[in-house]
This record gives structure tokens, sequence and C-alpha cells, in this order.
């Protein structure tokens, strides 16, 4: 019991480090509009914001 809380502890650290440090803000403007759209990169996908 005492092993599975440690680890499930340990696990939400390491994943909440990870997601500190994922994000990447950045923006881009679309030819068509001209417009400039802000977004984020999490891993390796980039989202808008």
């Amino acid at each position: 019991m005492k092993r599975v809380l440690i680890l499930t502890i340990v696990l939400i650290f390491a994943l909440g480090m990870s997601c500190i440090n994922a994000q990447t803000t950045k923006s881009f403007t679309d030819s068509q509009d001209g417009k400039t759209y802000k977004t984020v990169k999490i891993g390796n996908q980039v989202w808008m914001a």
C-alpha cells in the first residue's frame, strides 16, 4: 500500500514538472487573412492558444 502511494506521488510530481517545461508560446500570421494567432507547443504538438 505504501509503495503504491509513493509511486503515485512520484508520478504526479514527474508529470507536473514535465508540463511546466513543455509549453512554448509563439505566434504565426495567416497568409490568407493577415491575422496573427498565438500558438502553444506541448510536447511535439502545436495548438492554437
